[in-house]
């Protein structure tokens, strides 16, 4: 039996995660590739209420 591996490091550096259908979504979203902030969203989660004071 032969497995041929990809390498993790190139993997990381074209700013992919491995998994074909997360990628695949990645890529949709953002095509050029663009670093932004991540954010995560919980259902289980309340966000903080923020308030302005003028």
């Amino acid at each position: 039996m032969e497995m041929e591996r990809a390498d993790p490091s190139l993997i990381h550096a074209e700013g992919r995660t491995g998994l074909p259908l997360a990628d695949l979504w990645l890529s949709t979203v953002n095509p050029y590739g663009l670093p932004s902030a991540s954010r995560v969203f919980s259902p289980d989660y309340q966000r903080l209420r923020r308030t302005t004071w003028p």
